[in-house]
């Protein structure tokens, strides 16, 4: 599946492999089902590496991609606004 994703993508497993800082040989083992059950944070890095480069590449291709792995999906933004006393002074 990781390597569909991947090449969708249109990137090579080194440049993948970079932009999630991942080690190249480690993601080429997952890709080929040498390495199995990778943690869910490297997943969604991996995830949205592929995102950040394609537009072929959605964030419902990371939750497939979690989910294939028995992970639970990305946590979606919460959309209700913060009352501005409760913000005030975050960076």
């Amino acid at each position: 599946m990781l390597i569909k994703l991947r090449e969708k993508a249109g990137l090579t497993t080194n440049a993948l492999a970079d932009g999630a800082n991942v080690d190249q040989k480690y993601l080429w083992n997952l890709e080929h089902g040498i390495k199995r059950n990778p943690g869910r944070d490297l997943l969604i890095n991996l995830g949205r590496t592929l995102v950040s480069f394609s537009k072929a590449f959605t964030e419902e291709d990371v939750d497939r991609m979690l989910a294939a792995a028995n992970h639970p999906p990305t946590p979606l933004p919460d959309p209700t606004p913060r009352p501005e006393y409760l913000t005030r002074g975050i960076r």
